[in-house]
């Protein structure tokens, strides 16, 4: 699973802690091991950052610790830059489906094929 998460000023720095702390209930509720569900989380503003890779941790609390680290760094929204980061290091071919109101703006991605690191392992996108 790789996790993007937005720490640009659009995210506000009071409400990062709560974003990090809904990805950790996430993670939490994982079955997290080396031949199991492995993680990856990119922060992004201007530029995008890999804070760990999948596999770099095999247990749950490791990853929610370094959850816990992920810096704001305010600035410019680029969430371009993330997916970009996400689909170099880890996926084969991503589609984006772009839908945008007055209001707001969506953006939902799709794996349709997952670069495979073991033979029994898979990554996921989650965005």
């Amino acid at each position: 699973m790789v996790i993007g998460v937005d720490v640009s000023g659009s995210i506000r720095r009071e409400r990062l802690p709560q974003a990090l702390d809904f990805i950790a209930n996430v993670v939490d509720d994982l079955e997290v091991s080396a031949v199991k569900t492995r993680v990856a989380l990119v922060y992004f503003s201007d530029n995008a950052y890999q804070l760990f890779d999948v596999g770099q941790f095999n247990s749950k609390q490791d990853i929610m610790y370094w959850i816990k680290k992920t810096p704001y760094l305010g600035g410019r929204t680029n969430s371009a830059a993330a997916l970009r980061l996400m689909v170099i290091n880890h996926f084969t071919s991503l589609i984006i489906v772009y839908h945008a109101t007055s209001a707001s703006a969506h953006i939902t991605c799709q794996v349709l094929q997952c670069h495979v690191t073991a033979s029994d392992s898979h990554t996921l996108l989650c965005y």
